[in-house]
């Protein structure tokens, strides 16, 4: 990422919450956040989807993200939404068998 990026998470105007989760899971500078999946960020505990939507105006208000970097994340995005469609099928089979006793 190009020194726009090398701006510390504790700099980087984000809100408390985000900034916190992002510190205590080891990002240090937004250069560490922008290089990390979404679905990384994800789990972190007390980062969620806000969190993510903040992140992604951060990128977009410094000079956004490169055509590769912008289609690697539609191609993570897809995935993730595939995989908590099928995470969201199980839970549904898992509770429908629970109640059928």
């Amino acid at each position: 990422m190009a020194d726009r990026f090398s701006v510390p998470v504790t700099e980087a105007g984000l809100s408390a919450r985000s900034t916190n989760a992002l510190v205590r899971g080891g990002y240090y500078s937004m250069d560490d956040v922008c290089k990390a999946a979404p679905y990384e960020l994800l789990r972190l505990p007390e980062f969620g989807r806000k969190s993510l939507n903040e992140l992604a105006e951060w990128a977009r208000a410094n000079g956004g993200l490169a055509a590769e970097d912008r289609r690697m994340a539609e191609r993570q995005l897809t995935a993730l939404r595939d995989r908590a469609a099928i995470i969201a099928r199980d839970i549904a089979a898992l509770e429908s068998r629970l109640a059928n006793g």
